[in-house]
């Protein structure tokens, strides 16, 4: 009898001690040490709305994935500010986003901005150094932005951009800080690609843009007397959008304040983007993060807006033989959607208010990214609703 309990003890603690080390072992793939800047939710419900399309559109708000965006269009100044929630695997997160840019000459615009990532996870310690430490609730990163865009020649915009990154892998501690360059492309084409009054102001747009143009893919995280040495990114993108408008006669809305001055006309856009991760010189890790993206967009009468889109990324995958076993997908994907609206301020006021509202809204389901074969902690999951919301103010 004292061999049977023997036995079975030994088996017991044998069991344990596999369990735990085989969740150890698991791991939660991420494609790049500032994932929630560069790789979970974006700065603009818009782009994100149309399958991450974030280098194919006007504005600030998409800053920090092209510079150029900011050279588009004749506003004297736009004002952007986003918020998106959730991750399904680094607890209660919070995106929120700022960013100003102001047209100096016809030729000439400068912006600024500010996006940050805020995990409030209760699951996970910081890990620096092969230590762990206690994030008292909280890790977050942060990036700055100031940039530039001019037009070089008629419809080419070409824009530069500094982003300054900070890591808190504890609260209220920097853990590394880190500085990289972005440069981007703009280009816009009147074109006749399908013949018919029914197709008018067609208009095709090539786009691009290179994050951390020095190749600098390196940085040392510090924690007391820990170092660890961790990956940047470095992401090449290219995209292009076709858009026309098609008029329509709809009477809906007519005569009221709302709709005043407005075309009857429904304006359509498709848009499509590549983006590449690409190692640099002598890399940490091998970078996989390769993505395909495509949207549409129909505006009706210039006023009401919905965006749909796919977005689909390549993620690494179980090595052969490896004792690391990955709780997320090789490949991060899912369909998007969102609502939008242009709110004419000086006609329901009646005022001579020199500015206009954009807002964006929505409540589409978090792109798939847990392998659904694995066990995970009750407070992850990925399916998830997120909320977005983004208001654009542009000065004419």
């Amino acid at each position: 009898m004292n061999a049977f309990k023997y036995l079975s003890t030994l088996i017991f603690l044998f069991l344990f001690i596999f369990l735990i080390n085989a969740q150890a072992q698991q791991r939660y793939y991420i494609p790049t040490h500032y994932h929630g800047i560069f790789s979970d939710q974006r700065t603009s419900v818009r782009a994100q709305s149309l399958g991450n399309s974030v280098i194919t559109l006007d504005g600030v708000g998409q800053l920090i994935y092209n510079p150029a965006s900011i050279g588009p269009g004749t506003e004297k100044a736009d004002v952007h500010l986003n918020y998106l929630n959730q991750h399904p695997f680094e607890g209660p997160s919070h995106y929120p986003f700022l960013g100003v840019s102001y047209r100096i000459t016809p030729n000439l615009s400068a912006a600024v901005s500010y996006f940050s990532w805020i995990s409030k996870s209760e699951v996970w310690r910081s890990v620096v150094g092969g230590d762990n430490f206690d994030r008292d609730g909280t890790r977050s990163q942060e990036m700055a932005t100031v940039g530039v865009s001019y037009e070089v020649i008629e419809n080419l915009h070409v824009g530069v951009s500094g982003n300054f990154l900070r890591d808190k892998a504890v609260k209220g501690v920097v853990t590394n800080s880190d500085f990289l360059i972005t440069l981007g492309a703009i280009y816009d084409k009147p074109v006749e690609l399908i013949r018919s009054e029914w197709a008018t102001s067609q208009k095709i747009r090539v786009a691009g843009s290179f994050i951390n143009l020095l190749l600098n893919n390196k940085t040392e995280q510090t924690l007391e007397n820990s170092i660890s040495t961790r990956e940047l990114p470095v992401h090449a993108r290219v995209g292009g959008a076709y858009s026309l408008s098609i008029p329509v006669n709809v009477k809906l809305g007519e005569g009221t304040a709302y709709f005043r001055n407005t075309r009857s006309d429904v304006d359509l856009s498709l848009h499509l983007h590549l983006k590449r991760s690409l190692d640099g010189p002598d890399p940490v890790l091998d970078s996989v993060d390769n993505g395909l993206g495509f949207g549409i967009e129909s505006i009706f009468k210039e006023r009401i807006s919905l965006q749909i889109g796919y977005f689909s990324e390549t993620r690494a995958e179980e090595s052969e033989g490896s004792s690391v076993i990955f709780g997320t997908n090789n490949k991060k994907s899912g369909f998007t959607w969102g609502l939008g609206t242009t709110v004419p301020v000086d006609d329901l006021f009646e005022a001579d208010i020199p500015f206009t509202v954009d807002v964006y809204l929505t409540f589409s389901k978090m792109m798939n990214e847990l392998d659904d074969r694995r066990r995970h902690p009750d407070a992850f999951g990925d399916d998830k609703r997120q909320f977005g919301l983004g208001i654009n103010l542009k000065w004419n």
